[in-house]
């Protein structure tokens, strides 16, 4: 599929056969031919979107709210009651706001509809000056990752209630930035900025993929490049048991980052979220595990919220994500599925019965299936759903 941009707006056209080689060829004529005009002009919501008129409001019960309004010639995502900007970096520069927008729309549309003004015309972004999505001279805007995330999981919340059966539950992103500092061994001046993020939320149709960036972009640096060019020690990174969101397609597991200081003289500038609020389900699925941030866990034990702090030689920094939303009721796992978590020593047994109602024969490491069906035949009669369904 390929996009131009003409007198009339953009037009979209099919080519047959079309390569590089054709291009070089001379004769617009000859090329022209081998393309289908099949829209121009004037695109509406209905022409790549099919969902019903409404309205409904997201409110990340932190700095974002966002009230999405659809009919059928556009969605406007308006985030009036947003909080004012702050004096720290934490504000999002307003295109980057409608850069989320964008981005959270292509979930709802099909791959084949091309990124192009057609598109993107069928949206409107409201973002009041001197709130955190649109800040105005002298907002800073350099720790703005956290509110990143927020504010596309309070998008894709509100999109959860327009098309429950395409949106994701919330994923672990870059809610945490450990940035570390100081002088190597040779005295050289380094500097490391590390995100552990975790995973994704589970889906309509399939668990949230582990160890995965969030839909909007970062990285995460190997252990070893990491230890190569800074004085740290990654003591372990690995998965947290029972820390996912329970679901029919579980969210992704919690992260846990051991940094040991190499030399003295460090300093810690950590930027951490969902300590208090966790990543929601959705759907009936349950929230992932809170993010615990910690100096020393094998001695003091000093929980450490967002904070700039030295660090010596010997001391070690524990980075615990928090784990991703589950999508579905944790009841109509496939046990199969439990059995393997629970093999893969990700579930306990006790959580296994406890909360998606399966009851592993622990001596041969297999589903009672009989038992289980009692089970949750049981818990379904009393259960209460332990999902906000994508309200924060």
């Amino acid at each position: 599929m390929f996009a131009f941009l003409g007198d009339e707006g953009p037009v979209l056209a099919q080519g047959v056969g079309v390569n590089a080689e054709l291009f070089g060829r001379p004769g617009a004529a000859e090329v022209s031919g081998l393309f289908h005009v099949v829209g121009v002009g004037s695109i509406t919501l209905n022409n790549i979107l099919l969902v019903p008129s409404r309205a409904v409001t997201q409110d990340s019960q932190g700095n974002t709210v966002v009230k999405v309004t659809v009919d059928e010639e556009a969605m406007v995502y308006d985030f009036t009651g947003s909080a004012p900007q702050v004096k720290a970096g934490l504000n999002n520069p307003v295109a980057t706001t409608k850069a989320l927008v964008y981005t959270a729309f292509r979930s709802l549309i099909s791959l084949d509809i091309p990124k192009n003004g057609g598109t993107l015309r069928t949206l409107k972004v409201i973002a009041p000056e001197g709130t955190v999505v649109n800040p105005v001279l002298p907002g800073a805007t350099g720790a703005r990752g956290v509110t990143v995330a927020r504010i596309y999981e309070t998008i894709s919340g509100a999109h959860a209630q327009i098309a429950p059966e395409k949106i994701p539950a919330c994923g672990e992103g870059i809610n945490t930035m450990a940035v570390l500092t100081g002088y190597d061994k040779q005295n050289n001046l380094y500097l490391l900025v590390d995100l552990p993020w975790a995973a994704w939320g589970g889906r309509p149709f399939a668990d949230g993929e582990q160890l995965a960036p969030p839909y909007y972009n970062s990285i995460l640096t190997p252990a070893e490049v990491n230890e190569v060019y800074c004085p740290i020690m990654i003591r372990q990174r690995g998965f947290v048991p029972d820390s996912e969101g329970a679901g029919k397609y579980r969210g992704g597991f919690a992260i846990i980052t051991d940094y040991e200081v190499l030399t003295d003289g460090t300093t810690l500038q950590l930027r951490t979220d969902r300590r208090k609020i966790p990543n929601y389900g959705l759907h009936g699925g349950q929230p992932g595990s809170l993010g615990k941030m910690t100096l020393n866990p094998d001695g003091e034990d000093r929980d450490l919220p967002k904070i700039v702090i030295p660090l010596k030689k010997g001391d070690v920094f524990r980075a615990r994500v928090g784990g991703a939303g589950g999508w579905g009721n944790p009841l109509e796992r496939d046990p199969k599925m439990v059995l393997e978590d629970v093999r893969n020593e990700l579930v306990s047994l006790s959580r296994a019965q406890n909360v998606y109602g399966v009851v592993i024969n622990e001596s041969i490491m297999e589903v009672d299936m009989g038992q289980t069906q009692t089970l949750r035949e049981a818990m379904s009669e009393t259960q209460t759903n332990g999902s906000n369904d994508g309200r924060s």
